[in-house]
C-alpha cells in the first residue's frame, strides 16, 4: 500500500483528506511556489486564480518560432552519446599513458 499523508489547509488547519505522500508534497510545494513567486501571498483563492491563468496560457497556440536554444530529444541523445564517447576516449588515453 502507498504511504498516505493527511492533507490540510495550511491557512485554516482544516483537514481535506488523504493524499499519496508524493502528491501531498507536490501540492504543498506548488502552493508555496505560487504564493511566493506568483506574488499572490498565502491565499488559496489567489493561488487558484494564478494557476488557472497559467493553465490557460499553456493552452494557447505558439507563434511558430522555435526558441534558438531548443534541442529535440534526438539532438539531446546525440549530445549525451558524444559526451560519453569523449569521456571514454579520455579514459582510454589516460590508461595508455599510464601503461595499463
Amino acid at each position: 500500500m502507498s504511504k498516505l499523508a493527511l492533507d490540510h489547509n495550511h491557512i485554516t488547519g482544516e483537514c481535506r483528506g488523504l493524499l499519496h505522500l508524493g502528491c501531498n508534497k507536490t501540492e504543498g510545494s506548488v502552493f508555496h511556489s505560487v504564493s511566493r513567486w506568483g506574488k499572490v501571498g498565502r491565499d488559496y483563492d489567489g493561488a487558484t486564480n494564478f494557476l488557472e491563468n497559467l493553465v490557460q496560457y499553456w493552452k494557447t497556440s505558439g507563434t511558430g518560432v522555435i526558441y534558438h536554444l531548443h534541442k529535440t530529444e534526438e539532438e539531446k541523445r546525440e549530445a549525451r552519446n558524444r559526451k560519453a564517447r569523449q569521456a571514454y576516449a579520455r579514459k582510454r588515453a589516460k590508461a595508455r599513458l599510464s601503461g595499463n
